[in-house]
């Protein structure tokens, strides 16, 4: 189904900031909001696995597709009753949202509605249904996305360009001098703690996202009330570094302590898996590729394998010739329990999205699928499921142009699933 979107409706979801001109602004003009319903992140969940919970049938559906007048580079999406509210960043600083059903799609009001800078932006809905970006702040990171620490208060904390974390609300602002990568992904817990990777290094240069200072040496932990304070460095010792920037911070052993995962690599032995514990002991770890410039991407964790058994779903050298492996989290030899060579990937060139997967139950078959791009011609959707006999493609979507954006999901209020991806100039949700 195509849809073709000729005019604002000014009569839906009025910003905060008022609308005309001055929803024009920005990120110097900071944006203050409360009473926040919903946060869309590009990463899925704040606390960085890109799993989704609930069920649709995509592939029983056709999907509803928004033409835009210029490239979409990042998407975000939150639910609204049955149904759901996709944010676009386009190539020229644009900004504009939608609210889709599963038969239509119309454009809403967003603020602000431009940014000077193509930032990873934070998608929030409040009570009040407005619909706003968070990353309105002059001196924050335009490659890092703000996470909502309070969400009755609108607090959020960000990476200023300076290594800063600050904690901002509309009447306080704290900061903490972290030397924090300009990169990196703020994640937060059940707590209102905060994971960040910070001590930016170049002893492992391997271009993987494209920028200078890509790789860190540290992990900080840190409080944000009663004062916003360090709880405790992780230090990653010589000559391994933290090589990109998904953090994956969840509780795998369901003993009530959330665990790190990250990948680390070396110039001898190249990447690795390896998960930590919060006081910065190891908790397991995994054999190493043993060949240097080869990068492991760390994606999801869930129950791949079956209901009782938690995996880590990872893309080992996604740029040349990717496989897919699966991890057991039980153990400290953290064993591959299952891999197999794919023609899809989960990063597809030297960039900063790596957000080009995610995982869920895409068809109503009870088992999760791990979502990927086309490799070469990066026009398809694949469905990966881990079974006995290895890893298969189950079967895909096919798009209506090349995919440039990262993938979003939402789950809806009803618990099925909506998926969306920006292919150029169009937007395309496949919405039950």
């Amino acid at each position: 189904m195509k849809i073709k979107i000729y005019a604002v409706l000014a009569s839906i979801l009025l910003s905060a900031c008022g609308s005309g001109d001055k929803n024009k602004n920005n990120s110097a003009n900071t944006q203050y909001f409360s009473q926040v319903q919903a946060v869309g992140y590009v990463y899925q969940q704040a606390n960085g696995n890109r799993l989704l919970e609930g069920q649709s049938d995509l592939q029983s559906l056709s999907p509803v597709t928004i033409d835009l007048p210029a490239n979409i580079v990042w998407l975000n999406s939150v639910a609204s009753d049955n149904e759901s509210i996709w944010s676009v960043m386009l190539d020229n600083g644009n900004i504009k949202a939608f609210q889709v059903s599963s038969t239509n799609a119309k454009e809403i009001s967003i603020s602000p509605n431009h940014s000077d800078t193509i930032v990873q932006p934070t998608l929030v809905l409040t009570q009040q249904q407005q619909v706003l970006i968070a990353n309105v702040f002059a001196d924050a990171s335009p490659y890092s996305s703000p996470v909502i620490v309070d969400k009755e208060n609108g607090v959020r904390a960000y990476v200023a360009t300076n290594g800063d974390l600050v904690l901002k609300s509309t009447n306080q602002e704290q900061r903490l001098s972290l030397n924090a990568l300009n990169y990196s992904r703020v994640l937060i817990d059940e707590q209102k703690r905060l994971l960040v990777l910070s001590q930016p290094t170049l002893s492992y240069n391997h271009q993987v996202l494209g920028q200078a200072h890509q790789n860190a040496a540290r992990i900080s932990l840190v409080q944000t009330e009663p004062n916003l304070e360090v709880i405790r460095h992780i230090n990653i010792n010589t000559p391994d570094v933290i090589e990109g920037n998904p953090l994956i911070w969840v509780d795998v052993d369901e003993d009530g302590d959330r665990e790190i995962i990250t990948t680390l690599s070396n110039i001898n032995q190249g990447a690795r898996i390896q998960v930590y514990n919060e006081d910065g002991s190891v908790y397991a770890q995994s054999t190493a590729i043993n060949l240097s410039y080869r990068w492991r991407h760390q994606i999801a964790v869930g129950p791949f394998k079956n209901a009782s058994e938690i995996s880590l779903a990872s893309v080992y050298i996604p740029h040349l010739g990717p496989v897919a492996e699966f991890f057991r989290l039980d153990d400290q030899s953290m064993s591959i329990e299952n891999s197999g060579s794919i023609t899809h990937s989960s990063h597809l060139s030297i960039s900063l999205n790596v957000d080009k997967t995610l995982a869920g139950d895409f068809d109503n078959d009870g088992k999760l699928e791990l979502v990927l791009v086309e490799r070469n011609q990066q026009r398809q959707l694949g469905m990966y499921e881990y079974n006995d006999g290895g890893i298969s493609l189950d079967w895909s979507l096919d798009l209506a142009g090349t995919v440039s954006s990262n993938l979003s999901a939402v789950r809806l209020n009803n618990n099925q699933l909506a998926l969306g991806v920006g292919v150029g100039k169009q937007l395309q949700v496949w919405h039950p």
